[in-house]
């Protein structure tokens, strides 16, 4: 360890060392090279020194806060250089080594624990994104109502996509229905469907055959010869979710009910009857 005196004031080595003789020193661990302690004071001070590279170190206080070497520091490597403590090798109190970092070490260490581990990230989510279904129709609801679609929807996806990772697969679901069935009375296409169909996606490739019969008789339900929905027939007919057989029988039930029907459009839909019905 490189002479660490060096990078003190005398005033402050001495102080340090009265600090030190006094009993000031609360606790001391080595992590490591590193050493972690807490100090009396004013409030108790946390402490970490760096063995390897000593002017790396640090203290709560405010001395040091202002640019300084502090007493409190000083004091921990008076005690350490007196006494020599060897790395431990057991789990020192995770409490203690906690309360050592501040807001901004805090915040970095769940950033980088987020990124590496899907589990921790999960939870980390899961904190604070509790689904309220009541609130969130009452959400869209507003949305709706004050014409804020263009601006505020997208957010509600994003919100939407982040419960899905948490696995809240029927509350979106729901939250879903409740975003398309408001967009079809003001639009036939939109960008907003496509985000639709891309979140029922997801649902379809993660829930379990409760919900997966859920959705297909929602889709079902929403299917109209007079009316063309393209999200709702994307999923039916051009994806390969549902049982083809079960999609044949209402392609042939809806093309007997309007075969007869001369008129461009039901035309134009009997065509496309034709080729799903190619396709199974």
């Amino acid at each position: 360890m490189m002479q660490w005196q060096d990078l003190f004031s005398s005033n402050i080595l001495d102080r340090g060392y009265d600090y030190y003789m006094s009993d000031n020193i609360l606790e001391i661990h080595k992590v490591s090279s590193r050493l972690i302690a807490r100090v009396k004071g004013e409030h108790d001070y946390h402490i970490e020194i760096d063995l390897d590279h000593i002017e790396n170190m640090t203290c709560d206080c405010q001395y040091y806060q202002s640019g300084n070497y502090c007493k409190h520091l000083a004091a921990v490597l008076f005690a350490y250089e007196d006494k020599p403590i060897k790395a431990e090798n057991n789990e020192i109190d995770i409490n203690y080594i906690i309360e050592s970092f501040d807001k901004y070490q805090l915040q970095q260490i769940l950033k980088d624990l987020s990124c590496k581990d899907e589990g921790i990230k999960k939870y980390i989510l899961s904190l604070s994104q509790n689904i309220s279904l009541k609130h969130e129709h009452q959400r869209i609801q507003d949305i709706f109502d004050q014409y804020r679609i263009i601006d505020d929807l997208p957010e509600v996806f994003k919100q939407l996509n982040n419960w899905l990772v948490l696995g809240y697969n029927e509350e979106c679901f729901e939250l879903i229905k409740d975003i398309y069935e408001r967009l079809i009375k003001l639009v036939k296409q939109h960008e907003f469907f496509d985000e639709c169909q891309k979140l029922i996606e997801v649902i379809l490739q993660r829930c379990d055959s409760s919900l997966y019969n859920m959705i297909y008789q929602w889709l079902i339900n929403q299917y109209d010869f007079d009316n063309q929905y393209p999200m709702i027939e994307n999923l039916l007919f051009e994806k390969n979710y549902f049982d083809s057989d079960k999609l044949k029988e209402l392609l042939l039930m809806t093309y007997q009910q309007n075969k007869d029907r001369q008129d461009y459009y039901s035309q134009h839909r009997l065509n496309q009857i034709k080729q799903w019905l190619n396709q199974f």
